[in-house]
Parts: structure tokens; sequence; C-alpha cells
């Protein structure tokens, strides 16, 4: 796909040139988005739609000249691509061509309004295609991910879920007798704690050894 665009902007340069006059080409605003268009069509996610060109122009370039395009930005949203004509005696003329790349995901949205505290269910969500440069980027992607856990905010219909408005309600209270397990090479040692304070899965928290009357965090 890369190598086809890359083609077709040669092509369209080359009939460019032959439309011209013998020793320079004009090259229209619309003629510098046709090039911008087929090198970025070669260039963006597959799906992705390219939208909103408007170039800098006219520019004349010399007959026989050469374009080596490049963008600059995330190949989402908001791009730009640099056409770089190199002449023939060497010199270069450059124009400047504005894109919008939209790229669509799947995204979990909030199904109806959800109070702060919640322990979302599935019914709570649903998932929807949205631009990717427009949500957050800690936007939830996966339904699963959200399932089970509480929200820290109330959300409205239709508002974008992000990790940072979830939590994970705590597997162990403060005060819960828990095992506390120590392994060296062959030997296990297991002792039973107690928890001083509340955590979810993967969290580190601090437990007395109810032996040893210790402090450990694990």
């Amino acid at each position: 796909m890369r190598s086809s665009a890359k083609h077709l902007v040669w092509l369209l340069l080359a009939v460019g040139v032959a439309w011209g006059a013998p020793e320079e080409l004009t090259l229209r605003p619309e003629q510098l988005v046709r090039i911008a268009r087929a090198y970025l069509q070669g260039m963006v996610p597959k799906g992705a739609t390219v939208r909103d060109l408007r170039a800098d122009g006219p520019l004349r370039v010399p007959r026989g000249s050469s374009c080596r395009p490049a963008f600059y930005g995330r190949m989402v949203g908001p791009v730009r691509v640099l056409l770089t004509f190199v002449c023939p005696d060497g010199r270069v003329r450059r124009a400047w061509v504005r894109a919008y790349v939209e790229v669509r995901s799947p995204v979990v949205v909030a199904a109806r309004p959800i109070p702060q505290g919640r322990l979302l269910v599935a019914g709570d969500l649903r998932v929807e295609r949205r631009d990717l440069y427009r949500v957050p980027k800690d936007a939830v992607l996966d339904l699963q991910e959200a399932v089970g856990k509480r929200v820290r905010c109330d959300l409205r219909p239709g508002e974008v879920l992000r990790h940072s408005q979830l939590r994970t309600p705590p597997l162990i209270h403060r005060g819960d007798r828990v095992r506390l397990v120590l392994r060296s090479g062959p030997i296990t040692v297991i002792a039973l704690g107690e928890a001083l304070e509340r955590g979810g899965r993967g969290d580190r928290i601090r437990v007395r050894n109810c032996s040893s009357h210790r402090t450990v965090v694990g």
C-alpha cells in the first residue's frame, strides 16, 4: 500500500508537469492536496479516514522536479505533510498540507446515569466506536476492564469511561486475618497475620505478624 501510494505521488506530479509550461509547473492547492492525500493513504492505519486537507499554494516548481513527502504528527488527529520538491539543479521548494486523520476504535461509555461509588455491571455500560483523537488517553477499551469496579465520580450517559475514574473494590479490609508466606529456596514459612489497611488485587499493604508482632509489607 505504501509503495503504491509513492508511485501515485510520482504519477500525479508527472501528469501535472504535462499540463504546465515547458520550463515550470504551477501546482494549484487542489493538486498539492491530491499528492498529500495519496501519500497519507499509504501511511495511516487500516480503516482510517483522511479528511479536511488544506494546502498552501500555488507553488511553482521547475519541470523535472521530484517530490519527497514527509508527515508530522501522530497519524491520529491533526497532521501536517511537508511536500519537498527537489529541483533539477538541487534547489528545493516546499509546501505544507494540513489534514485530519480520523481513526475510530471501540471504547466503553456509560449507558445511563451512573452515581459515584456504584459497583459497575454490564448493563451500566455499552461499547461505541469513537474518534481516538477525541477520547481521553486512559479511555477504557474493553468492557471486562470496567465490570466489577466502582466509579470515583458521577458519569453521564454517553460519557467515555476512563481508568482514572475506576477503583477496584478491596479484597482485604483492615483487621482481616491473612496468611503470610515466606519462601527462601526450598524452605517455605507460613504464619498468621493481621491486615493493617485495606487493599485490592495487586496492592501492597501493611500486615502485622500475629506471632512476632512485626509489621511487614506485601
